[in-house]
């Protein structure tokens, strides 16, 4: 959707104080309103492991085909204006999905985390620039000296959890019958009447013993379901967890993606190598002015 081109320079033309200190931005009722559905809930998604536009290669471009997207925001250095800040870029990106033809909306917030759903053609294109640390660069408003802060946030995009685990496929599974034990008389004790199921990929292994070699299979398939679920829910976690660590790259400072200079009224993404000194308009969620039109 975007290229990265030259570096594109563009004049704001009236820095007012205002600009230039960046402390009196808009009222929080004046942006785009970011009504919660779920304040505080914590979710697990899928997160590419791989920073900037290139998809995970462990998902075989499921990321460029993906129509819905999370995006995770997350405060760092900087204190109470860090988190300013993620409420901030979190309206900024609510806007431009909007403004692309996509549907975004807030999936969960809390005290400097937010987290966006963004859907529709194009989605994992459009935010493919995101992933990493962002800078603040600003005279916040609770600064009574005037003095300049310098805070962090971190960005990760990722895929909504799945609605559920795929049904296990016959060709994966290995089931043997044997004469059952215990209570249950002759037949049970003398036909193949119990059953040992075996998943190949993961080796997890189920016995249910019964008089009925029918009804052992119906259970044995579903306990072997359960407890497969189960570990490709954790394996699922894992994956994600790393990728949205491998994103984020922590909450500190150092190979940062982009810095939003406030003071001098310029946005520079460092990864495309492009600038504007249009930064109101950027926050107001015209990021195509330092992502490119592609």
């Amino acid at each position: 959707m975007f290229t990265s081109g030259a570096t594109a320079e563009a004049s704001d033309g009236d820095r007012d104080a205002r600009t230039r200190t960046g402390a009196r931005s808009a009222p929080r009722s004046a942006r785009t309103p970011l009504a919660a559905s779920a304040p505080g809930r914590s979710t697990r998604f899928q997160f590419s492991t791989t920073k900037g536009e290139a998809p995970c290669t462990k998902t075989g471009g499921v990321f460029e085909a993906a129509r819905e997207i999370v995006v995770d925001i997350v405060s760092g250095e900087g204190g109470d204006d860090s988190k300013l800040f993620v409420d901030e870029l979190a309206s900024a990106y609510v806007r431009y999905a909007r403004s692309s033809g996509l549907a975004a909306r807030v999936l969960a917030t809390r005290e400097g985390h937010m987290t966006l759903r963004v859907s529709g053609e194009g989605a994992w294109a459009a935010f493919r620039h995101e992933p990493g640390k962002h800078v603040c660069q600003r005279v916040p408003a609770t600064e009574s000296k005037g003095r300049r802060h310098t805070s962090l946030i971190s960005v990760a995009v990722g895929l909504p959890p799945a609605a559920g685990p795929p049904p296990l496929r016959d060709e994966d599974i290995e089931v043997e019958t044997c004469g059952g034990h215990g209570p249950g008389g002759q037949h049970q004790n003398k036909t193949d009447s119990a059953v040992r199921m075996r998943h190949l990929p993961t080796g997890v292994t189920v016995f249910i013993n019964g008089r009925s070699q029918h009804a052992n299979r119906r259970e044995a398939r579903r306990v072997l379901s359960a407890r497969v679920a189960e570990i490709e829910r954790a394996r699922a976690e894992a994956e994600g967890s790393a990728g949205r660590r491998a994103q984020m790259g922590g909450g500190r400072r150092g190979d940062k993606v982009r810095t939003y200079n406030f003071i001098d009224s310029r946005v520079t993404d460092h990864r495309l190598g492009r600038k504007t000194s249009q930064i109101r308009r950027v926050m107001r969620g015209e990021l195509w002015l330092v992502l490119g039109r592609g």
